[in-house]
């Protein structure tokens, strides 16, 4: 990776509000990115931007993953306590899951088979359901949180680091996002 920028480019300076989130189709050319009024995508070099998801209210919390799979992208607002997917297109629009429970300030997401997980930063927790019917849903019984040298939580973006789901475990990073 070149450091100096000569291998960058800019792929959207207009128009981005405050980017929350960001993720990459490779397999399809796409990213992805969530601002506080909806969700965006384009080609990875840059064309063909577009809405896909508009939101008629202003979140400050919200997270996306990608199922690469069936071409769906789900985020997770805080606003409205739910889970939502709509296809790469931004039809077929579906509420998943809508909880006051397991989805108070959630913050980031991860899919892996059929399995959604996502961080609640009001609950300190990983939740997991499954993606196609919002079934099973669950706290995880046992997270770990690691604290920073002065042993303070702070907020975290994980899902890189978790275990695998057979053991009921995640490890939740935190760091400030304000």
């Amino acid at each position: 990776m070149d450091l100096n920028a000569k291998q960058r480019k800019v792929l959207f300076n207009e128009d981005l509000g405050r980017p929350l989130a960001i993720a990459v189709d490779p397999s399809k050319g796409l990213i992805f990115w969530a601002n506080e009024l909806g969700i965006e995508r384009a080609s990875m070099d840059g064309n063909d931007r577009m809405t896909i998801a508009k939101f008629k209210y202003v979140s400050w919390k919200l997270g996306i993953a990608l199922d690469i799979f069936d071409g769906r992208v789900y985020w997770a607002d805080a606003y409205k306590h739910t889970i939502a997917s709509v296809d790469y297109n931004g039809n077929d629009w579906r509420t998943i899951l809508h909880s006051d429970t397991y989805i108070k300030d959630p913050l980031t997401l991860a899919m892996f088979e059929e399995k959604l997980y996502w961080t609640d930063w009001a609950q300190g927790s990983v939740h997991v359901m499954n993606k196609f019917n919002s079934t099973e849903v669950r706290q995880f019984e046992s997270t770990i949180v690691l604290l920073n040298q002065n042993f303070q939580t702070n907020v975290i973006n994980m899902f890189a680091v978790m275990v695998p789901y057979a053991f009921q475990k995640a490890i939740i990073v935190r760091q400030n996002i304000f």
